[in-house]
């Protein structure tokens, strides 16, 4: 071998050796111990933030009210989107005013069918109405849904385009 080889090689291998060498010498530093936390804080000292007791479970006649009441609601729903449906294919403005007036219902499966009988009646009168429910309206998708129903019935009727024979 050159001595243009051997001399990095062997460099190579005393820095090696020099750092296994010089790292055992060193000492370990032992961890320093876990102190106690009710040695660092007084004797004295009281807690920050105080949590009041919180009841995790309802009493069981709210629960049994509860259900009695979503037993008794879940028929008359269902009722009530069944009848927007059918009051959407009607064409009188009594109609139209039953299904608007549904569009401020506390339950929002009836405000829903409300808005979608809205829609199928597809009636620029109702534009206003939706207005007022959108400016109520608290959950996001139900806003974006109001605003779209708007925009449609903003929309001009199609007018069919006469076609000539050439």
């Amino acid at each position: 071998m050159s001595i243009k080889v051997l001399f990095p090689v062997m460099l190579g291998a005393g820095l090696v050796l020099v750092t296994v060498v010089w790292s055992g010498h060193q000492p370990a530093r032992p961890l320093p111990a876990a102190t106690p936390l009710a040695a660092v804080l007084p004797a004295t000292s009281k807690p920050v933030v105080e949590f009041p007791a919180l009841k995790t479970t309802a009493p069981a006649s709210m629960v049994a009210e509860a259900e009695a009441a979503a037993d008794q609601t879940e028929p008359a729903v269902d009722k009530r989107i069944a009848e927007l449906g059918v009051l959407a294919m009607n064409s009188d403005l009594d109609s139209l005013n039953l299904i608007l007036v549904s569009l401020n219902d506390p339950d929002p499966r009836i405000r829903a069918a409300a808005l979608d009988a809205t829609i199928q009646f597809h009636s620029p009168k109702a534009i206003p109405s939706l207005q007022d429910a959108l400016a109520l309206a608290e959950l996001p998708r139900e806003k974006v849904n109001l605003q779209e129903a708007i925009d449609f019935l903003k929309l001009p009727p199609l007018a069919l385009a006469e076609t000539k024979d050439p």
